[in-house]
């Protein structure tokens, strides 16, 4: 764990895909994927989500070190920098998307990552398996969709 960072969370802004860019390739490697495999991957593959006001960016001291993006109910992605991993960083984003989502009236997010990360970590923050029965069978390393219920901003209570 790294020491105290102040971590501030704002909407993507178009310039900032080089640094959106690094964050998710660092974030891959870190995890042992190729980017051979994410080939397309390149700064100019986050303009439409930064035009379209799905991705949101995590910064310490002005650097962008993280982004997410939330696409109608689903997280589609959050990736932090290796460097600023385990810090609070993923932990912020997500309660950021999880804010715009409650936002735009949703009672409820989903995710699909593989099972070993839902056990890992977003169990931890309130994600539970979409399907109980398939994700006990299910091996590590399978893709499985996780939701969770959201306060809703018009009201405040859970549906």
């Amino acid at each position: 764990m790294g020491g105290e960072h102040d971590i501030s969370i704002r909407a993507a802004a178009l310039g900032d895909e080089q640094s959106i860019y690094r964050a998710h390739t660092s974030a891959l490697l870190s995890a042992g994927d190729s980017l051979e495999a994410h080939s397309y991957l390149r700064p100019d593959y986050y303009t439409p989500m930064i035009e379209s006001g799905r991705a949101a960016v995590a910064l310490i001291e002005g650097v962008v070190v993280g982004f997410g993006e939330l696409a109608g109910r689903e997280i589609r992605s959050i990736y932090v920098l290796k460097e600023h991993q385990r810090m609070g960083v993923g932990v912020r984003l997500l309660a950021a998307l999880e804010r715009n989502a409650a936002r735009q009236g949703l009672d409820w997010v989903n995710i699909r990552c593989r099972k070993s990360l839902a056990d890992a970590y977003y169990s931890r923050h309130g994600y539970v398996p979409l399907d109980e029965d398939a994700y006990r069978a299910a091996p590590e390393s399978t893709w499985l969709d996780i939701v969770k219920p959201i306060m809703r901003a018009a009201d405040g209570n859970r549906d």
